[in-house]
């Protein structure tokens, strides 16, 4: 949440989720946080990187740390899933928005011949 939601909004927002989930029937929840900040070539912070600390009023568990993965930034600064890549080299069709985000990073035009493979890469 944004530095300017008033205090307790976050545990707020918690219990509402919370409480929705349990009415559809679940009985649980699996949240990730993220200490890593985000930052855009030009120095602007996009995202500031948090530990999850709202979770813990709410009674919520560490249980450790995922598996480490490369993540692929942007130069704005956000982030590229290995997984729209993957789309863009098997040629899926919701592969077009990962296509427009790559050429508007400045990526080359893909040579008449070139594989999506060897292009992504």
């Amino acid at each position: 949440m944004l530095d300017d939601v008033r205090s307790n909004g976050e545990s707020w927002a918690l219990a509402e989720v919370f409480r929705l989930a349990a009415q559809a029937g679940l009985r649980g929840v699996l949240a990730y946080s993220d200490p890593v900040a985000r930052i855009a070539a030009d120095g602007r912070v996009i995202l500031p990187g948090h530990d999850g600390i709202a979770y813990r009023p709410a009674g919520a568990r560490y249980l450790g740390r995922t598996k480490p993965r490369p993540l692929r930034l942007l130069p704005d600064g956000t982030a590229l899933p290995e997984r729209s890549l993957q789309k863009v080299r098997a040629g899926e069709p919701s592969s077009d928005h990962t296509i427009r985000r790559l050429l508007e990073a400045k990526a080359t035009l893909r040579r008449p011949g070139q594989s999506r493979h060897d292009w992504v890469t």
